[in-house]
């Protein structure tokens, strides 16, 4: 399980018996530039922390893919993503 948050997955409380990892994509959306405080774009930071959990698929070939799909801001989009997959908090 990958959730948006600031807190590291123990400080949720979650009752599950399914990996949880945490991500602060919101945070990273916004240093990049990507959306504003009231809409952050975090889509491209949660598929680098989901990259970071899923053995199947590699950092490189989102990143790869972020450069040349995203319609704007393809290099802040593709820095949220690296940036992501290197911040995922486990329990």
């Amino acid at each position: 399980m990958l959730i948006n948050s600031s807190k590291r997955a123990e400080e949720l409380s979650l009752k599950t018996k399914n990996q949880v990892f945490t991500v602060d994509a919101i945070s990273l959306a916004l240093k990049h530039g990507l959306g504003t405080a009231a809409a952050p774009n975090l889509n491209t930071a949660m598929i680098g922390a989901f990259a970071g959990i899923c053995p199947e698929v590699t950092i490189d070939s989102v990143i790869k893919s972020i450069k040349a799909n995203a319609p704007a801001k393809k290099e802040e989009n593709a820095a949220a993503a690296k940036e992501a997959f290197e911040n995922i908090k486990k329990v």
